[in-house]
Order: C-alpha cells, then sequence, then structure tokens
C-alpha cells in the first residue's frame, strides 16, 4: 500500500517500482484467494442455518429421526467452527 501511494505521487524510486510490479501480482492473487475463502465461508453458513431450519421444522411436527434429534440437540449441524465461537453473529445460525 505504501508503494502504491508512493507510485500515485510520483515517488518511487527505481528499485521500489520493480518491487512494487513484482508484489502487484501477488497482491492480486491473494486478494482473489481471500473473496474464494469468504465466499465458500458464507456457503457453508447459508447451508448450516438452513439445515437448522429444517430441522427445527421436523421438530415442531414431531418427525424428527432420532440421529436427526441427535444432531440438534449437539448443536448447530454444519456450522462452521468459527459460528460457533461467534453466537450471535448474524451470518451464524442461532443456538
Amino acid at each position: 500500500m505504501v508503494l502504491e501511494e508512493l507510485a500515485g505521487r510520483g515517488e518511487l524510486v527505481e528499485e521500489q517500482a520493480v518491487e512494487l510490479a513484482a508484489l502487484q501480482p501477488k497482491a492480486a492473487q491473494w486478494k482473489q484467494q481471500k473473496k474464494e475463502k469468504d465466499a465458500k465461508y458464507r456457503q457453508a453458513s447459508k447451508a448450516a442455518v438452513g439445515r437448522v431450519v429444517v430441522l427445527e421444522e421436523l421438530a415442531g411436527r414431531g418427525e424428527l429421526t432420532e440421529e436427526q434429534a441427535a444432531a440438534a440437540r449437539a448443536g448447530d449441524p454444519g456450522c462452521p467452527p468459527r459460528c460457533v465461537a461467534r453466537a450471535g453473529d448474524p451470518g451464524c445460525p442461532p443456538r
């Protein structure tokens, strides 16, 4: 970020310009990997919320199987570990 700011002001020395050129593709790759990881996490969270809703509906109708009831008692089935640690987060299923 510092190198980009210097480049924006035209204050880069040649060595810094070379360093910036070398780092930019790596930074773009890191950003893309983070976006993919975040998307995967959001997808897993949405799936966990959907699973909780289904289990709650089945429980409300008294149609839970033994296995489903055990999973429901165990917490949020399929919930990523980060959700367990961040209970109350809007992106995590309620406990």
